[in-house]
Order: structure tokens, then sequence, then C-alpha cells
């Protein structure tokens, strides 16, 4: 089994649960929150468990898969393809206090060389992480 690095965010928004959990299906906007991602495409249309997702970044081309969608409460896609970080995301969405309450738990692997690396660099993917959120939670409440 390989060794996962886990991370995991929990914020409040006053943005609604199916705001929040239509944010997170589309994963073509991901490129505005997280500063690695240049472009989304969507591989397969209209998504469901299954469909697929290419994400450039400054690193190369990685390909991921929804493995959950539950109306206004779960999204989850994982990593199928990449040179050697593997992700999976999970979103809970929780309606709270006339808004939402975002939990979102990422779960990391490696292989190859990134096995190596990702203990040096992990703190820091935790770092772009926590700066990303910061972003994300502006875009819900634009929305």
């Amino acid at each position: 089994m390989k060794k996962q690095f886990i991370h995991q965010i929990q914020f409040q928004t006053p943005a609604s649960i199916s705001t929040v959990y239509n944010f997170a299906k589309k994963v073509e906007r991901r490129s505005e929150w997280i500063s690695i991602i240049n472009k989304v495409e969507l591989v397969d249309s209209p998504i469901k468990i299954g469909s697929k997702f290419k994400e450039f970044t400054n690193k190369g081309t990685i390909i991921l898969e929804f493995t959950a969608l539950e109306p206004n409460n779960k999204v989850a896609y994982k990593t199928i393809e990449s040179k050697g970080l593997f992700a999976d995301i999970n979103w809970e969405i929780k309606e709270k206090n006339e808004g939402s309450f975002v939990q979102i738990l990422f779960s990391f692997k490696a292989k190859g060389f990134l096995k190596i690396v990702l203990p040096l660099i992990f703190n820091k993917i935790k770092k772009g992480i926590n700066e990303d959120i910061k972003v994300l939670e502006s875009l819900l409440l634009k929305n």
C-alpha cells in the first residue's frame, strides 16, 4: 500500500448548498481558484460517475475521474493518469446557518521519484491548497 498524505480543509460560507455543489461539480472552473491549473477540459459529458476530465498544469497534464456525485451533498474525483502525483479529492457539503459548511479532503499518493520527494514538499502543497481555498471562498460568494 502506498503511503497517503492527507490534508483537510473546512470552512463555512453563506453560499447555499446547491451553489457549492454545482461549483464543485463544474470542474472547468478549477483553473479559476487552483493556482497550478492553467486549463480544464471535460473528456466526457454530461458529468456522471466515471466521467473524466483533463487538467493542464504547470507540471503537465493530469486526467481525473468522478467517483461520487450526490446532489447537494458530495462531489469526489480522483487522479487516474499523472506523471507521479495522484490525488483523491472529496467535497462534503452540509447546510448550516442559512449557508453551507464545506469540508474538502485531499489525499495524495505518489509513484516513482515523487515517492521520495512528496514527504519533503507536502507542507508546501498544503500551503498552496490553503491559499487556493481563500480564492474558492471568494468565488463562492460571487455565485
